[in-house]
């Protein structure tokens, strides 16, 4: 289990092998979330599976 859910996110991506389906689910595109009993703000679910599916085709060698 991998708690912040950034890193997650990133591993799914780049672990994940040729035609693969990565499904998240959860957060979707809520931007905040609650720590305790603060509320902290965050990438969505949505920026963060872009962001590290453009850093994989750019290390691979692939267009966006």
């Amino acid at each position: 289990m991998i708690e912040d859910r950034e890193q997650a996110v990133k591993k799914a991506v780049f672990d994940c092998g040729d035609d693969v389906v990565i499904l998240l689910t959860g957060k979707g595109r809520e931007t905040r979330m609650k720590r305790g009993t603060a509320y902290i703000d965050t990438l969505s679910d949505v920026d963060y599976t872009l962001k590290y599916l453009e850093e994989y085709n750019r290390s691979n060698g692939e267009k966006s």
